[in-house]
């Protein structure tokens, strides 16, 4: 039987959410006692914004749902906290974390028998919490700079590429915004983002070390579709496909698409009690 098939009926998932100071985890492995429905929907990209999306969980006590529902109120003159939430999801053959980091906004629905609340999440749960970063050097380099943003998002920093040298640097505020900033000074083959908790800095000319195969037997489904940009494809939900990930393509139909691929961008989804997991991902030619 082709893998594309039996993967199908061995989905995986892990859920852990923080409830007022609580952090709670849930887990297929013990349904009897936690047996919630997780739609998900996460895009991951070469964004200096870093992954983002939403996740809704069905079958959550009532108690549980009010907290996250009202977790967003403004509490004053500071912010409200960001409650950390953890999704992991795969297969037997590859189960991992497919996104870390805060709840934003909340949204819940009570008005049916099946109540559910809708996290939409975003990078950083206590870093939305710090107060903004200052930089003010001179000179300054590229790698200085962002090895002082690894920092504030506690996060290693995989720095790739050539380096660029600033005579002077000033900047006050978030370190996403940072990011941002810094994109807009380098040149547009270099990319600027984080994503699965590591700050990456690299040409998206120059290839990655690890290498992913991607068939029908390795769970690539339909025929991936060309531009003038790259190519889009849809496979079974791989954690180990990151962004900036090399992919060896092999399409039986298209074989003029074979080659390696460099991941620009992907949207990882599914639920664990309907449809598959699934994975979208637009690559370009190396």
């Amino acid at each position: 039987m082709n893998f594309s098939y039996k993967a199908l009926f061995k989905r995986k998932c892990a859920l852990d959410l923080q409830v007022n100071n609580i952090i709670k985890s849930y887990s297929d492995a013990a349904v009897d006692k936690f047996n919630l429905k997780i739609d998900f929907n996460i895009v991951k990209s070469m964004s200096s914004l870093g992954d983002r999306g939403s996740i809704t969980v069905t079958g959550l006590p009532l108690e549980d749902i009010g907290a996250l529902s009202t977790c967003m109120m403004n509490t004053g003159a500071s912010k409200p906290p960001r409650n950390f939430v953890q999704l992991l999801a795969g297969y037997d053959t590859d189960f991992g974390v497919i996104f870390k980091g805060g709840v934003f906004t909340v949204s819940s629905n009570l008005d049916t028998s099946d109540m559910s609340v809708t996290l939409n999440v975003m990078p950083g749960f206590d870093i939305s919490q710090k107060a903004v970063i200052e930089i003010n050097d001179k000179p300054a380099t590229l790698m200085s700079i962002c090895t002082k943003a690894a920092k504030e998002l506690n996060a290693p920093l995989n720095f790739t590429g050539e380096d660029k040298n600033y005579s002077e640097f000033n900047f006050k505020g978030s370190v996403f915004q940072l990011l941002e900033n810094l994109q807009r000074t380098v040149s547009y083959s270099k990319r600027i983002y984080y994503s699965d908790d590591v700050l990456h800095v690299e040409d998206t000319a120059i290839p990655g070390t690890e290498m992913i195969s991607i068939s029908s037997e390795s769970g690539l489904i339909g025929t991936p579709q060309a531009s003038l940009e790259g190519i889009n494809f849809k496979c079974l939900l791989m954690p180990s496909i990151k962004v900036g990930s090399m992919v060896q393509l092999i399409s039986r139909k298209l074989p003029l698409l074979n080659g390696v691929y460099k991941v620009i961008s992907l949207t990882m989804q599914g639920s664990n009690r309907s449809t598959p997991y699934f994975c979208n991902v637009f690559a370009k030619r190396i």
